[in-house]
């Protein structure tokens, strides 16, 4: 029933998303939905075995992060949101699972503090997907565990954000790293397959 589906979304989401809905009311049936929505899918798949789902197909990455920077946009709460794509970039993976991996990793830097997140879409040896940010950053001592279910650096956060993010990532045959220092931010590189041959030759060697 709606109203178990209301309660489910209600007990994954963070303060800073609730405060996003706050933020625009005007705008609560295409952003807030957009965004609840994506948080709600998101966590529902970790309970699911991944394979499960369509196979990958081809991607416009750039297209998608357009459309993510554009929902966070459209909200007021001081955080610059900056796209810095370059157009007709395509990868493959499964477009509603990007926006949810775009969208929890956006999550994840409002949650960090942080003042300003650019998502980047370019070509470096394959499709490359980036988002960083100038938030508190990850301790050197934690990265190791950041894609463990359960950890989190905030005391809002569920802390399985980015073990299904990587899950994601993985079942599309792509790669994550984070990258991060105290204080200094973080950033979030995604390396995909690309949709020709050529464009496959440094996938693996994201860093």
């Amino acid at each position: 029933p709606e109203s178990d589906r209301i309660i489910e979304i209600a007990i994954v989401i963070t303060d800073s998303q609730l405060a996003m809905v706050a933020e625009a009311p005007l705008l609560v049936v295409h952003q807030s939905d957009a965004v609840l929505d994506a948080i709600a899918r998101m966590f529902s798949r970790f309970a699911v075995p991944t394979g499960e789902g369509l196979p990958p197909e081809p991607v416009d990455l750039a297209a998608v992060a357009t459309e993510v920077v554009r929902l966070y946009q459209m909200g007021e709460g001081g955080t610059a949101w900056e796209l810095d794509a370059t157009p007709g970039v395509t990868g493959q993976a499964r477009r509603d699972e990007l926006v949810e991996v775009l969208v929890n990793l956006c999550e994840n830097a409002r949650d960090a503090g942080a003042r300003r997140v650019v998502i980047a879409v370019r070509e470096e040896g394959g499709p490359v997907v980036e988002v960083r940010d100038d938030g508190r950053g990850i301790p050197a001592d934690l990265l190791p565990q950041v894609f463990e279910p359960r950890f989190s650096t905030t005391t809002s956060g569920s802390g399985l954000g980015l073990a299904i993010t990587k899950r994601l990532v993985e079942s599309w045959g792509g790669v994550i790293r984070v990258t991060s220092a105290g204080g200094a931010g973080a950033l979030v590189r995604i390396g995909l397959t690309g949709t020709e041959p050529a464009q496959n030759a440094g996938r693996a060697a994201v860093p």
